[in-house]
């Protein structure tokens, strides 16, 4: 009778012991690890602060900064100052942020862009450190009395008229006499927009990281419409569907391929 009673514990004890590590393993699994933000992306300017004081960035301007990681702690910099397009290096270790040398086109603005152009470079000039979150990146000068703090710049939410398309040879612009396509992307993974004789809709899926972008299901109503409008919209729609990365900086939106051929260029409009 003891040894049955023993036994009978023992099976108890073990059946305990296992619900305990059972339990701790499951609790354990479904602990999710936040996913650390990640710097390489697009980024627009949302403020600046130099030498203690904010400056005002002119009305409708779009001030951007891209990063690409390029090996080891360095990543390769780039973007729209408001007048000119620059490109350059960062060196990133840790939380610092040590911006080389810049080349900057030679673009000629009217005087309220080209002034804050150049308080933008000599605050970038001056970036010592870095803080980033899912919502912003801020960049800061050693003696913490400048700095630059920039959103995610998304396609999600924004609104696109068409400048020029490739036919092939070359990327052209939209004849005078043509109704112009543009393209709207929303924030739940869909894009409408008018195509130039049509209206077309979809699904798109992007990728702020790698930048890259996926048209799908695109449909068209079924007006008709002039020769050439029809053939613009042919080519605007397969386009279109030839697209796997695109590139923005400041008003501009390139669509692409792969291997960096431009298939379609927009300009920013302002969402109704």
């Amino acid at each position: 009778m003891k040894t049955n009673r023993f036994l009978l514990v023992a099976i108890v004890a073990a059946g305990i012991t296992c619900l305990i590590c059972f339990t701790g393993c499951a609790s354990t699994d479904m602990v999710e690890t936040p996913a650390t933000p990640v710097l390489a992306g697009d980024w627009i300017l949302a403020s600046a602060v130099a030498h203690g004081a904010e400056a005002g960035i002119p009305s409708g301007e779009s001030i951007t900064l891209s990063l690409d990681e390029n090996g080891g702690d360095l990543y390769a910099l780039y973007g729209f100052s408001g007048v000119n397009n620059y490109t350059g290096s960062a060196s990133v270790t840790g939380n610092d942020f040590i911006v080389g040398p810049m080349a900057v086109t030679m673009v000629a603005g009217d005087p309220e862009h080209t002034q804050f152009e150049q308080l933008y470079f000599s605050v970038l000039n001056t970036v010592h450190s870095y803080t980033i979150t899912d919502t912003a990146l801020v960049l800061s000068s050693a003696d913490g009395n400048s700095s630059l703090v920039f959103v995610p710049l998304v396609l999600d939410g924004t609104s696109w008229t068409l400048t020029g398309y490739n036919t092939g040879d070359a990327v052209v612009s939209v004849a005078l006499d043509l109704e112009v396509p543009g393209l709207e992307f929303t924030t739940d993974g869909t894009v409408s927009g008018f195509a130039g004789v049509n209206r077309v809709t979809g699904s798109v899926v992007t990728d702020k990281t790698l930048r890259t972008v996926s048209f799908s299901q695109l449909a068209t109503t079924r007006m008709a419409g002039s020769p050439d409008a029809m053939a613009l919209e042919q080519i605007y729609l397969d386009l279109l569907g030839k697209t796997q990365v695109y590139q923005m900086s400041g008003s501009t939106l390139r669509l692409m391929t792969a291997d960096g051929m431009t298939l379609l260029v927009f300009t920013k409009t302002d969402i109704q």
